[in-house]
């Protein structure tokens, strides 16, 4: 025997309801991945970049997509003129990077604006010029030039030649070198100063006599004995010997017995010797005698002429032409070695030890008469000054003179086999007539 159970009509009915139920629900689906975008946007008067790590560089490309719980971090830079002044949007503040978290779209905002530009001036006084490194001032042709607010500046002042920089004035002064750096942090004014270069004169008194010496410029010595000059300024001076003294010379800067000329180039100094003028009396007579020779290399013969009173006087008168010369003439042949040409082209300078009793300018010149080498014997001679020396007593006593070879006197010796020469003396006191005394004589290679 079978059973059959019918179900009853609320268990039927909430069984067709399940049924129904999953036949529309079919499989459970899979949960996919989420994406939020993140937008730039760039605003102000300014100009600017906004970039990350990805995609993201604007202006150009201003948004990207980001998974869900991805950071992005946003920065932002100026352009050039231009300032960061901050962020807005997606909590985002302040100026510096941005930072947020991707949980939905975003929307980021970066401000620009133009930085605040400041004038520098500058003024430039005498001659020269400041330049600022790169583009800007270049004074005298461009002194004014803007600049962004808080940008360092950096000039540099040169003088143009003969004049020298002396210094800043305004925002730089006190500055001790040529080079000056500002901070454009408000309006700024700078002055440059230049002065033609300048160099001092230094006169002395020496000796045991007494004078003054004079110039332009303010040289007015003993009192006023320096003075400054612009370089290139030419200056006379004179020496006036007083009462009972004689001018003696020069040393330093100028030599001899006339007036001084100088072109101030550097700091100069002159030194002005004054001596006792010598008793009243006769003045020096007549040197002469016989050069002095070895070897028999160089011959030669010595006269004086000159003119004086007293035969004493004449005596006490030194160095006198005549030992002048001999003395050199010997000179020619040392230690045997003969006058030859040689020997005279390697030496180049002679020098002796002369004594004066008065003081005077003692000289000394070598001659030579040359013909064309191109005419040959029927060519007019030419005179030559072979050698010159000199020397300056400026009191009596002792002194070398130096006799050198001029670059013509090198020059006909190097190509003669053998040359005549004639010599001339002459010793002139500071008072009284000068003496002179000639000789000739010859050299041979």
């Amino acid at each position: 025997m079978s059973w059959i159970v019918k179900p009853s009509r609320r268990t039927a009915l909430a069984a067709l309801v399940a049924a129904a139920g999953l036949a529309a629900a079919g499989p459970a689906p899979t949960q996919a991945s989420s994406e939020f975008k993140l937008s730039v946007t760039i605003q102000g008067t300014g100009a600017g970049t906004v970039s990350d790590s990805g995609n993201i560089s604007c202006p150009g490309t201003c948004s990207d997509s980001y998974t869900s719980g991805t950071k992005a971090t946003l920065t932002a830079t100026p352009g050039p003129g231009s300032t960061f002044t901050g962020w807005s949007g997606a909590g985002c503040e302040g100026t510096g990077t941005c930072t947020v978290t991707m949980s939905e779209d975003l929307t980021v905002t970066a401000t620009f604006a133009p930085v605040p530009q400041q004038v520098l001036d500058v003024a430039v006084e005498g001659a020269g010029s400041v330049k600022a490194t790169g583009a800007g001032i270049s004074c005298p042709s461009t002194c004014s030039s803007s600049y962004p607010e808080g940008e360092e500046v950096t000039l540099t002042a040169t003088p143009d030649p003969g004049s020298t920089f002396t210094g800043w004035g305004g925002a730089c002064a006190g500055i001790p070198t040529n080079t000056c750096t500002v901070t454009m942090s408000k309006a700024m004014e700078v002055t440059a100063a230049f002065a033609p270069v300048s160099h001092h004169l230094l006169v002395s008194l020496e000796g045991t006599g007494s004078g003054t010496v004079g110039g332009n410029g303010g040289i007015s010595c003993p009192g006023s004995c320096s003075a400054s000059y612009i370089a290139g300024t030419e200056v006379t001076l004179t020496a006036t010997p007083a009462a009972g003294s004689a001018f003696a010379g020069w040393s330093g800067a100028c030599s001899g017995t006339g007036v001084c000329h100088l072109k101030i180039a550097a700091d100069t100094a002159v030194a002005a010797t004054f001596a006792p003028a010598p008793p009243a009396g006769g003045e020096p007579g007549a040197g002469g005698g016989t050069a002095g020779t070895s070897g028999g290399a160089s011959t030669g013969s010595v006269t004086g002429a000159g003119t004086g009173s007293g035969a004493g006087t004449a005596a006490k008168a030194g160095p006198t032409p005549g030992e002048i010369l001999a003395r050199l003439l010997a000179a020619l042949t040392p230690r045997g070695r003969g006058a030859k040409i040689g020997a005279i082209l390697r030496a180049h300078a002679f020098t002796e030890t002369l004594t004066a009793l008065e003081p005077g300018t003692a000289t000394v010149s070598w001659f030579a008469l040359s013909r064309s080498a191109r005419l040959g014997a029927k060519s007019k001679p030419k005179r030559v000054l072979v050698a010159i020396g000199g020397l300056v007593f400026a009191t009596p006593g002792t002194g070398k003179l130096e006799l050198v070879l001029t670059t013509a006197g090198q020059a006909l010796l190097r190509h003669s086999r053998h040359v005549s020469l004639s010599a001339r003396s002459t010793f002139a006191p500071l008072q009284g007539q000068n003496v002179t005394a000639r000789a000739a004589f010859s050299l041979r290679r």
